[in-house]
């Protein structure tokens, strides 16, 4: 065989592959998905000490009055660089406030909250994820892969108490932990390109500098694609949180749980 012969020969072994592997991700490379999260139970405290003070964890729900049933938006998804290599993206939403008084005197902060006292709270994280996902097996119906990234939380609470019209306690904090977070992920495709399962596990801890905290965020997916580029899905997904953090001379100290189900469109390019 000639040289030319041999050439070609070679370049279609080489390419065969990446055709075929090409084909996984098409109509596939870039998705995003756009909803809303049902958080239908919640239970958060929050701990802020001083350096004289050790003060109480309040309870959203029970102290500070605010509803454990939210509705919050979302939006996640991904970029596929190949097959086997993307990055996964999420932000979402956590925002209540409180209203009610004062049964039984108490500290937080630094700070006196009398009886009787008028308490307005307010809660709201923003939660931000990026990773970088390994899809070690990846065929026309099974995906698995690992991945790792961070998990950014930022934190804003603040509590206020009047009495008789006077502003007798006004405290909070904000802070954002940057946290490291590896995990799992796997797909199933029920009816290829159609109808899809898939699963994400997700774990940290983290002792450095002024943060310490741990996490675990559970979900499960169910999808539909109604056309090349648009689906809708429904998901079942369950997230705890305990996190400390030392900002300046006050101690926040965080456990939230939270559990709930989601509606989304899903959109691929």
């Amino acid at each position: 065989m000639s040289i030319r012969g041999w050439l070609v020969l070679l370049l279609v072994g080489i390419s065969s592959p990446a055709f075929a592997v090409d084909d996984l991700i098409k109509g596939d490379r870039f998705n995003v998905r756009v909803g809303t999260y049902s958080i239908v139970n919640n239970e958060t405290t929050i701990a802020l000490e001083s350096e004289t003070l050790l003060g109480v964890s309040l309870s959203t729900s029970r102290d500070l009055g605010m509803d454990d049933r939210i509705k919050t938006p979302f939006v996640d998804g991904y970029f596929r660089f190949n097959p086997y290599h993307s990055l996964q993206y999420s932000w979402y939403r956590n925002s209540r406030k409180g209203d009610t008084v004062v049964n039984e005197e108490f500290e937080w902060g630094g700070e006196t909250y009398p009886i009787d006292a008028e308490l307005e709270s307010e809660f709201t994280t923003n939660i931000y994820k990026l990773s970088y996902l390994f899809s070690f097996h990846h065929d026309k119906k099974v995906e698995l892969g690992l991945l790792a990234g961070l998990h950014i939380t930022g934190v804003k609470v603040a509590v206020k108490g009047t009495l008789n019209g006077d502003v007798v306690a006004d405290e909070g904090t904000s802070f954002t932990a940057p946290l490291p977070v590896l995990g799992f992920k796997m797909s199933y495709d029920i009816i290829p390109h159609k109808l899809i399962w898939f699963n994400k596990v997700e774990l940290f801890y983290i002792n450095y500098d002024n943060y310490e905290g741990s996490l675990s965020d559970i979900s499960s997916n169910i999808e539909w694609r109604f056309s090349k580029f648009v689906g809708i899905g429904a998901a079942m997904k369950g997230t705890r949180l305990n996190l400390e953090a030392q900002e300046g001379r006050k101690l926040a100290r965080l456990e939230n749980v939270d559990s709930g189900f989601s509606a989304y469109f899903s959109f691929y390019f």
